[in-house]
């Protein structure tokens, strides 16, 4: 019984450190190279799909974020993620990191060792129409969940996110 209990209480620390990993990363945010800060470029494009959001949504920001605040990042994404935030318009300098099945905006820490950061999708756009890798850009988008009310990140509409290089 005592080994049963430790082995699931070894699932439930490895399951919890999984669910953390996309919430933070102890990496260095990849730099772009010369080539890709040239080529990064969002095209405003027709939406190809369904938007929830309208420019009109996004023109009074809420919430700034600066480059490298890592500490008021990390707190707007404690935020975002328990649901105190919803229906706030944020706007955040920031790094994208493409995780594959998702895009993330983060801030860097001072020391450059681990970075912060939050989902955001970009309503109405094909998904060559996100930011490189690495891309350093602004985004003002709002604060929303998904349809079950458990997921929560930003919502953006192309022509409000920059890529600044």
């Amino acid at each position: 019984m005592k080994k049963l209990n430790v082995m699931l209480l070894f699932a439930c620390i490895a399951a919890l450190c999984l669910a953390l990993a996309g919430c933070g990363d102890s990496g260095n945010a990849p730099e772009p190279s010369n080539n890709q800060a040239s080529t990064a470029e969002v095209t405003a494009t027709e939406p190809t799909g369904e938007t929830t959001i309208t420019a009109a949504d996004l023109t009074s920001v809420d919430i700034t974020i600066e480059y490298g605040d890592f500490d008021a990042m990390s707190e707007l994404a404690a935020n975002i993620q328990s649901g105190r935030n919803d229906d706030s318009v944020v706007q955040i300098d920031g790094n994208v990191v493409n995780y594959g099945t998702s895009c993330s905006i983060v801030e860097p820490s001072a020391d450059g060792s681990k970075r912060i950061g939050t989902v955001f999708v970009i309503e109405g756009a094909s998904e060559n129409a996100y930011p490189q890798d690495g891309a350093h850009v602004k985004l003002t988008g709002i604060v929303g969940a998904d349809d079950t009310g458990y997921t929560h990140f930003i919502k953006t509409l192309p022509d409000f996110v920059e890529v600044l290089g």
